[in-house]
């Protein structure tokens, strides 16, 4: 597995109102509360001095399509980054190989890393078991009006 490309999460993205639809069986039990509405969730990785935490969503079986999504640590809520909410800009100095943006539609995240930059960029790396099984690397922008 080779780094493939740099694609960029940007701020706007933090602040994206799709919601997840929580499910019903999602009511607190035996003093623990859940976050409920993630599909095949195998990876977290908090982003620092937000609330948020990236989560990963495999796909598999009954589940064709894969998941990136941003979790609110304070208020539970579930929002979509992919697919539909990523703006791709390939590094085509560090990535020129790479064949450009994965196909959405076949995405299939699994484990998370996340190097931490500065306060306002952070590097995300996603390995994808979709396609063309490879580590996909997302430049991440939390919006500084959702800091913790």
């Amino acid at each position: 597995m080779g780094l493939e490309k740099v694609s960029i999460l940007l701020a706007a993205a933090m602040a994206i109102s799709t919601q997840v639809a929580a499910r019903a069986a999602c009511d607190p039990a035996v003093g623990l509360t859940f976050i409920c509405g993630l599909t095949n969730a195998e990876d977290l990785v908090q982003v620092p001095g937000t609330p948020w935490i990236v989560a990963s969503g495999l796909a598999e079986g009954e589940h064709s399509g894969g998941h990136i999504y941003l979790v609110n640590a304070q208020d539970r809520t579930v929002q979509v980054l992919l697919p539909g909410h990523v703006i791709y800009r390939q590094d085509t100095g560090t990535f020129g190989a790479c064949p450009g943006a994965p196909d959405e539609a076949k995405f299939s995240a699994h484990g998370l890393s996340l190097r931490v930059g500065s306060a306002s960029e952070h590097t995300l790396y996603v390995v994808h078991h979709g396609e063309r099984e490879s580590v996909e690397v997302f430049t991440l922008r939390p919006d500084p009006r959702h800091r913790a």
